[in-house]
């Protein structure tokens, strides 16, 4: 079997153009995970700050009185703190779904108060995540997020972004 080997001049032609776009990708990624963090931020400040009535982030240094003291901590004055009872229609202990739905791969993560420590923050290692035809599960679903308990002490409420890189909890 016969192969093609470049002159030593293309062979160094090849490994600069390859070079270059190994480059360009590390980049890249180097400017998406920026992005990520910038996102993750911006959420953190609309979900603890808000916007005013102009459209613009609340500034609780600036404006403190736009805030007020609650379980949560600090909210704007405009917020009303409520507990998930209160909007909470029912409950059942146990599988929201078959066994046979567990799946590595699935499209839905179901939260436990287990996955959750005193914190508030999220672990997603031992989070059990299945394969479900969401129209079966649309009533418990929050995004993409399958809530799967309700008695949570008050102190560990959270409001909960998922995605599938990694959860987003703001306390």
């Amino acid at each position: 079997m016969l192969v093609h080997q470049p002159e030593p001049s293309e062979q160094q032609r090849i490994a600069h153009v390859l070079d270059t776009v190994d480059e360009a990708i590390a980049k890249s990624e180097a400017v998406i995970a920026k992005l990520k963090q910038v996102r993750a931020g911006m959420l953190h400040d609309l979900l603890t700050c808000g916007l005013d009535e102009n459209g613009e982030l609340r500034d609780p240094i600036a404006h403190p009185e736009q805030f007020k003291d609650s379980p949560l901590g600090r909210i704007p004055k405009v917020w009303e703190y409520q507990t998930l009872e209160k909007y909470t229609i029912s409950s059942a202990f146990g599988p929201r779904f078959p066994g046979e739905r567990y799946s590595d791969t699935g499209n839905v993560a179901l939260m436990r108060t287990t996955d959750m420590d005193n914190d508030g923050n999220l672990s997603l290692e031992q989070m059990p995540i299945a394969d479900l035809p969401l129209d079966e599960f649309r009533a418990h679903l929050m995004s993409d997020l399958l809530t799967g308990a309700v008695r949570v002490p008050e102190d560990m409420l959270a409001v909960v972004g998922f995605d599938s890189a990694q959860p987003t909890v703001v306390r």
